[in-house]
């Protein structure tokens, strides 16, 4: 997985109390990105949120099963001719129309640039993470569930 971005909570423990602090805080940074798929080079094919609003492994739960690519990037499930989806057996009448849905969603998305896979600051007009703006999202987001207002308002 080398090469690779990480959008998915790691199951061990971190060592130091500064970096489980921060990991802790993923979900709530997650939430507000989007990925800007470029070259594919970056983002996982199954894994990551990139074409939806729900990973491609939770909306075809059977095809990603059936996959061969389970940890494939979206560039190594592309090839000249299309889309290079390999399964481990023939598949079944419905499961080939569960695979014609899945070209149907990936249809938008057929032509990669040369630019690089990217994280898209949603909080941001020009799509930029700031320590600034992340913590002001993160008081929104903590005075929207208490019902309290913040400090300034």
């Amino acid at each position: 997985m080398e090469n690779k971005r990480t959008t998915y909570m790691p199951t061990q423990p971190y060592g130091t109390g500064v970096w489980r602090s921060i990991r802790s805080q993923w979900i709530k940074f997650a939430n507000n990105c989007k990925i800007k798929v470029g070259n594919g080079g970056k983002t996982l094919f199954w894994e990551d949120v990139w074409a939806g609003q729900e990973t491609l492994k939770n909306k075809y739960p059977n095809l990603f099963n059936l996959s061969l690519q389970k940890v494939s990037t979206i560039r190594e499930m592309r090839d000249n001719q299309g889309w290079d989806l390999r399964f481990r057996r023939h598949l079944n009448d419905w499961e080939i129309n569960r695979v014609a849905e899945l070209l149907n969603t990936l249809e938008q998305y057929k032509d990669l640039t040369p630019n690089e896979d990217n994280l898209f600051w949603l909080p941001d007009k020009q799509g930029r993470f700031s320590a600034g703006s992340a913590y002001k999202t993160s008081q929104r987001s903590v005075s929207q569930s208490s019902g309290v207002a913040g400090p300034g308002r």
